[in-house]
């Protein structure tokens, strides 16, 4: 699982609310909690965690957030078709939910059904609008539809949200760069890379910008850096303009 997706969908369950059963004890002591369920789905122990959930939907088949962990564990067993019906059923018993919604449109991000993506991405936006993770997500799936306008608009409310969001700024870089407007494009992915220094592929894309400017000399200079900081994609680009160290 890609670990952006597993960042994004934890910093979404903290800011939201999480329902009551999450610390639930059952009455049966041969039936594990939900919290214990969660242990085991943290540890990598999936099937395990999977069984404990099932064995509490026995008893309370209406609760969301016991499908919720369903779908989770079934998707990182690679069983993602099933995972979607889960949560299908963790949003009928919950629809405004912007965890549920957000972890459904990373799945449709994956299968590429980006129209189901950005339904869902909208919908949780409605229900917690003080996320940027979500206007970042909505944005960037925008800019995959081609919709780089409305991507832009997007990005520029969850900047209004968090300012020091870098992905906010990355994904709107894109959204720039695929309109051509090149000298915003780079400088939001310098802002990228100054607030998040995980985005080393803020260099690779400025040095796309400077090239596309004619600035071939600038350009190089970042896909060297890119190459250098472990972006193995950089290379390509590197030998397209004969670059030099």
């Amino acid at each position: 699982m890609d670990n952006r997706r597993k960042k994004l969908a934890l910093i979404v369950l903290i800011v939201a609310a999480i329902s009551i059963v999450a610390i639930k004890q059952l009455n049966d002591g041969q039936i594990k909690s939900l919290s214990e369920a969660i242990d085991a789905y943290h540890r990598g122990m999936y099937e395990e965690s999977l069984s404990f959930v099932d064995e509490m939907i026995e008893i309370f088949p209406s609760d969301p957030e016991l499908y919720y962990w369903k779908a989770k564990n079934q998707i990182e067993m690679g069983d993602v078709e099933n995972g979607v019906l889960s949560l299908n059923k963790a949003i009928l018993f919950q629809p405004s939910n912007a965890v549920y919604l957000n972890e459904r449109a990373l799945i449709y991000m994956d299968t590429e059904e980006y129209s189901k993506a950005y339904r869902d991405y909208s919908k949780a936006i409605l229900v917690s609008p003080n996320v940027p993770e979500l206007y970042s997500n909505l944005g960037n799936c925008a800019s995959i539809m081609g919709e780089d306008s409305i991507a832009i608009d997007v990005l520029n409310k969850g900047l209004i949200v968090d300012s020091e969001f870098g992905l906010l700024y990355y994904h709107r870089g894109i959204a720039y760069y695929n309109l051509r407007m090149y000298n915003q494009s780079i400088e939001d992915f310098k802002q990228s890379y100054m607030l998040d220094s995980n985005l080393i592929s803020s260099h690779l894309f400025m040095g796309m910008c400077f090239t596309r400017m004619g600035d071939t000399i600038s350009g190089c200079e970042k896909f060297n850096l890119a190459y250098n900081m472990g972006m193995t994609d950089a290379l390509e680009y590197l030998i397209m303009y004969n670059c030099k160290e």
